[in-house]
């Protein structure tokens, strides 16, 4: 029967000889666990230095992209602007680029997200979409004309009060939650993943709701609810609304 021969087997043997190969097995180990201590050094990231707050000319916006880890606050006011506060070693790196009428809250760098407390306040007569990528939060009160769309992908999450709308439209991707309070019209949101919809403080004379995945909704329904679950989600309601509902998997369509 033949052998057994392979590189591994023979770097065994090798290294099973004398003193000088033991401790050339000691020196391989340390210098890795060295190296991945100089990784975890280097992954510590960079001082962010003492808060900042700079005034930025975003003239134009009516909808807002936060693309950064960070809190984002949106507030009503006559006059469009925005106050960024962060570590004064970063906060160049910071963009906030006004295209087509939406406002992108990004950064240049890719080592800066997460390092020190990121604010942003921005002030605007009116707005008509907010979205929230990654892990940043968005609390708002601010007018928003006749359609509100709120989108959360990632872990991130909105909160929107005194809607007066007649169309809202809400998306949840990921991990992700909004919250909305005041009246629509109609509303339409839809959640993928294990993200929430808290909208039970939001009248609407119709919804629909869909959820799939392991996310929930909780929507305020006077008239009609057209509601669709598939996976283990879950869509509850309040009001007097009349119920079309489609289930497959473990979820649920319930009065609250």
């Amino acid at each position: 029967m033949e052998s057994l021969h392979t590189p591994a087997v023979a770097l065994w043997q090798w290294t099973r000889g004398s003193g000088m190969r033991r401790n050339l097995r000691i020196g391989l180990a340390a210098g890795l666990t060295g190296g991945a201590a100089v990784l975890t050094a280097c992954s510590a990231g960079i001082d962010a230095g003492p808060a900042t707050s700079e005034e930025r000319d975003v003239a134009g916006a009516t909808a807002v992209v936060l693309a950064t880890a960070g809190d984002l606050i949106i507030r009503q006011g006559e006059t469009t602007g925005l106050t960024v506060t962060a570590g004064e070693n970063i906060l160049d790196q910071l963009s906030s680029d006004v295209r087509d009428g939406v406002l992108e809250l990004g950064a240049t760098g890719s080592r800066i997200l997460g390092f020190g407390d990121v604010r942003y306040e921005l002030v605007l007569p009116e707005v008509h979409a907010v979205t929230v990528t990654g892990s940043g939060d968005v609390e708002a009160g601010v007018e928003t004309g006749t359609a509100l769309e709120l989108r959360s992908s990632g872990s991130g999450s909105i909160s929107f009060h005194d809607v007066a709308v007649d169309d809202l439209t809400v998306e949840v991707t990921g991990s992700g939650t909004v919250r909305a309070d005041g009246r629509a019209g109609t509303q339409r949101a839809r959640i993928t993943g294990s993200g929430d919809y808290a909208g039970e403080d939001l009248t609407s004379d119709s919804a629909t709701v869909e959820v799939a995945g392991s996310g929930s909704a909780d929507v305020a329904v006077d008239g009609t609810l057209d509601a669709r679950v598939s996976g283990s989600g879950d869509i509850t309601y309040t009001g007097d609304a009349q119920v079309n509902s489609q289930v497959s998997g473990s979820g649920s369509v319930s009065r609250r």
